[in-house]
């Protein structure tokens, strides 16, 4: 029967106790004792250094198919643009092709800050510079430009 190693070392705490209480020789008991505690310690100690590797596996892992998930998401947007670039070659914006309706299409506006200090300050938060979506709502309806803000639009491949 395995004894947890709470229950040795408090054993061996009171063996040590009860010697000096009685001034009787428990070196033989205490023996059999620290042989049991060394040997729970030692097989702790070695679930520890499987855990603490297994750790380092799995983290290895992670990194690894972090790096496949990196590298095929790169793979699909090259691809992406690999195909939008040869359908805009060949001017066509609509393409059905089997199981895919491919359309090229406007993309959302964007807008890149040119000189943060031209912005308006009702363009930005307080703790950080954050651009609003007003700035495009602003460009879409009146086509006014913000200082310090150029709007682009560009165009994306879809694939439904």
């Amino acid at each position: 029967m395995s004894i947890p190693l709470y229950e040795i070392a408090d054993t061996y705490r009171k063996f040590l106790d009860w010697g000096e209480e009685n001034e009787t020789d428990v070196e033989p008991y205490l023996a059999e004792i620290q042989c049991s505690l060394e040997e729970k310690a030692d097989n702790i100690c070695r679930i520890i250094r499987c855990l603490e590797a297994e750790e380092k596996a799995f983290s290895a892992e992670v990194d690894r198919l972090d790096d496949l998930a990196t590298a095929r998401r790169k793979r699909a947007r090259a691809l992406k643009e690999y195909l939008k670039s040869n359908l805009e070659t060949a001017g066509i914006d609509k393409l059905k092709a089997g199981l895919f309706s491919l359309a090229i299409q406007a993309s959302p506006p964007s807008c890149e800050v040119l000189d943060e200090n031209a912005v308006p300050d009702c363009f930005k938060e307080k703790r950080f510079v954050v651009l609003k979506k007003e700035i495009i709502d602003i460009w879409k309806r009146t086509g006014e430009e913000i200082p310090g803000v150029v709007v682009t639009q560009s165009r994306h491949l879809r694939i439904r």
